[in-house]
């Protein structure tokens, strides 16, 4: 098992490259103009981005809390509740819910603040604030929620929506 001492930073160093690798892509799929365009999981572009940006929204309340967790709130689409343990369907639809009419500008510079405020509180904690297990985090730590930012940005959306981006990439944009 890795030290907690080495594992903060390289945590952290993974989550620059992923903010990296995302500015990346968003950047390709605005420049193909396929912010819009349906993906193999039937969202857009900007609603997969609302949907990363709305839980980077409970990572932030989490670190905006630390580290002792007063005033823990979670965002208005939660129900204020912490919704990690609510139903995945019914969380995603208030996601979408309340993204609903935003432009790609507004989703997208959502998403860009929000990931650069999760950098920027993180890199500001100490080790032990982030290694040391919380009682209002169920025993986990600030470095377990960082990690599930990044496994959530990076595991379970980057890898299929950069195949669906390489995939989009010879197409001709469409334009009406």
């Amino acid at each position: 098992m890795t030290a907690p001492h080495v594992l903060a930073p390289r945590v952290l160093a993974e989550l620059r490259r992923e903010f990296q690798a995302w500015q990346a892509m968003n950047a390709q799929a605005e420049r193909l103009h396929l912010t819009e365009t349906r993906m193999q999981n039937a969202w857009t572009w900007r609603e997969l981005l609302a949907h990363l940006t709305a839980w980077q929204e409970v990572t932030l309340a989490r670190l905006r809390a630390a580290p002792d967790g007063a005033g823990l709130t979670y965002p208005a689409w939660a129900g204020r509740q912490n919704p990690d343990g609510q139903d995945l369907n019914t969380v995603n639809a208030r996601i979408q819910a309340a993204a609903q009419g935003q432009s790609w500008q507004q989703s997208h510079a959502a998403w860009e603040h929000g990931f650069a405020e999760v950098l920027e509180r993180a890199q500001a904690l100490s080790e032990d604030d982030l290694t040391r297990p919380r009682a209002w985090l169920d025993g986990y730590t600030l470095l377990d929620v960082l990690r599930g930012t990044l496994a959530h940005h990076r595991e379970e959306h980057r890898l299929g929506a950069q195949r669906w981006l390489d995939s989009q990439a010879g197409r001709a944009p469409v334009t009406f």
